[in-house]
């Protein structure tokens, strides 16, 4: 299958357009996951996100969409606790306990310690079954952020809401997928397990580079892509460095299998500076 979904803008452009600019722009997949969130408590933030069959498959909301929602919500506890600098995604585990089968997402992210220089964080992911409150405990993750000064950075963020109680989303005007979530990234498969990302403004960071969240979605399609039956269940991630001008592209290979679950290990290069790595994952297929 050798096709594209979405619109990507070329990397030169999307990063002009990005650095110095509002973050996220108004088209952004932060945007169509069509969270909200809320710092119940001083040391306790929780995102809600809908139930909707573009981020579904058969087993419930897809992997790769959970994770993208659990860098989000692991970025702004980690943000929090640093004062004026600022973090980048250094590692993402998440492994299930049942999915989510019924929606909303809920999650509760906690900080487990901030360092001088790495802030580790969890969060604990819940089934709503149809109401925003952790009915049913759904998965576990675990994340590390690396500490960067606030010039790392030149982008105008958005300010997120600290405020205990005070609830804030991402979402202005029309937003949500309009088809799989995947296919918004603009994905185009070449093979089995190899997947190109062009780096355009839906994808980008508050860095320029590819977010994490995108960085996830992709690796989990690249997985599913290369075993071709089943879907992500569970999925471990290392982003070792930013994207360059791309676009990037998928390795995937089989680690494993045991019965119905197969380990798949999958890396996104960048094609632009000689197939350089940007990040590892190790992704668990169902069938």
């Amino acid at each position: 299958m050798h096709h594209r979904v979405g619109v990507s803008e070329p990397a030169a452009d999307s990063a002009r357009q990005s650095r110095g600019s509002n973050y996220p722009p108004t088209n952004h997949l932060l945007r169509d996951l069509q969270a909200e969130s809320v710092w119940i408590s001083e040391g306790e933030f929780h995102v809600y996100a809908p139930m909707t069959p573009e981020v579904s498959n058969e087993r419930g909301m897809t992997v790769g969409v959970m994770a993208a929602i659990i860098d989000f919500a692991g970025a702004q506890v980690a943000m929090r606790s640093v004062g004026g600098d600022w973090v980048a995604t250094a590692d993402l585990s998440y492994q299930p306990s049942g999915g989510v089968e019924h929606g909303p997402l809920v999650t509760s992210t906690k900080l487990l310690r901030a360092g001088n220089r790495v802030v580790v964080v969890r969060t604990e992911v819940f089934d709503g079954r149809g109401e925003e409150t952790p009915a049913r405990h759904a998965g576990s993750a675990v994340m590390t952020f690396s500490r960067l000064p606030r010039e790392a950075t030149t982008t105008r963020v958005a300010p997120m809401s600290f405020t205990i109680g005070e609830r804030f989303g991402l979402s202005v005007g029309p937003t949500g997928f309009e088809g799989a979530a995947t296919d918004a990234l603009g994905l185009e498969e070449l093979a089995p397990g190899s997947l190109l990302l062009e780096k355009s403004n839906y994808v980008l960071n508050s860095f320029g580079t590819v977010n994490g969240g995108a960085t996830a979605m992709t690796l989990v399609a690249a997985a599913e892509s290369m075993v071709g039956a089943g879907v992500a269940a569970d999925i471990s991630i290392r982003y070792v460095g930013q994207a360059g001008d791309g676009p990037m592209r998928t390795v995937a290979r089989a680690l494993a299998a045991y019965d119905s679950y197969t380990s798949v290990d999958v890396e996104l290069l960048d094609t632009s500076e000689g197939d350089r790595v940007v990040a590892l994952g190790t992704v668990g297929i169902v069938a």
